[in-house]
C-alpha cells in the first residue's frame, strides 16, 4: 500500500509540474515606441503577451510556437524588430535607444499571425529570467536564439556561457517557472 501511495504522489508531482505555464513580468515595446509593462506566459506551445494597462491593449497577442520564424537576443533583437515594424511605427528609432545599458535581456520574436501577416514583438525581462525565458522560447519554437557580435571586440567567457545556457533545450521533467 505504501509503495502505491508513493508512486501515486510521484506521478501527480511529475504530471502537475509539466502542466503549469511559465509566466514572466516583462516590458514590451508598444506602438508609440515606448516600453510598457506586460506579462509573458508560455504554455501549450504558445506565447501569450498581455498588457497590464488597458491603454496598451495593442500589445495583447498570442503567438503559436510553430509560427515563430526567428528569435533574437540583445542588440540584434532591437535592430531586427526595428526592421520588421519600421514602416508602421514612426518613433521606433528613438525607442531603440531606451536600452543604453544592458541590465535586462531583450528578446525579439518574429512571427506570422493567423492572417498570414508578419509581426514582431520586443520583450525585455530581468537578466535573471533571461535564460529560463530563452529556453522556453527555444523549446516551443524549435529555433535557436540568434546573437549579434558585430559591435563587440571581445565577448567574455561569462557571456558565452550564458548564451550556451540559453540555447539548451528545456528538460521535460524540469517543470516550469513562475516569477513575480
Amino acid at each position: 500500500m505504501y509503495k502505491k501511495l508513493c508512486a501515486f504522489i510521484v506521478m501527480i508531482a511529475f504530471l502537475g509540474s509539466t502542466s503549469f505555464a511559465a509566466v514572466y513580468d516583462a516590458e514590451c515595446l508598444n506602438t508609440k515606441g515606448k516600453m510598457a509593462e506586460c506579462k509573458v506566459a508560455i504554455s501549450n506551445n504558445t506565447v501569450s503577451i498581455q498588457s497590464k494597462r488597458k491603454r496598451d491593449a495593442e500589445l495583447n497577442r498570442t503567438i503559436a510556437g510553430q509560427k515563430i520564424s526567428k528569435i533574437t537576443e540583445g542588440e540584434y533583437a532591437r535592430r531586427r524588430v526595428g526592421e520588421a515594424v519600421a514602416g508602421s511605427i514612426v518613433f521606433l528609432p528613438l525607442a531603440l535607444f531606451v536600452f543604453a545599458k544592458k541590465k535586462k535581456d531583450q528578446f525579439g520574436i518574429e512571427y506570422t499571425d493567423e492572417n498570414g501577416q508578419a509581426g514582431a514583438a520586443l520583450i525585455s525581462v530581468k537578466k535573471k529570467y533571461g535564460i529560463p525565458l530563452a529556453r522556453e522560447l527555444n523549446s516551443i519554437s524549435g529555433l535557436e536564439i540568434v546573437f549579434d557580435d558585430s559591435g563587440k571586440k571581445k565577448i567574455s567567457k561569462k557571456e558565452l556561457k550564458r548564451r550556451d545556457l540559453m540555447n539548451q533545450p528545456m528538460e521535460a521533467t524540469a517543470g516550469s517557472v513562475q516569477n513575480k
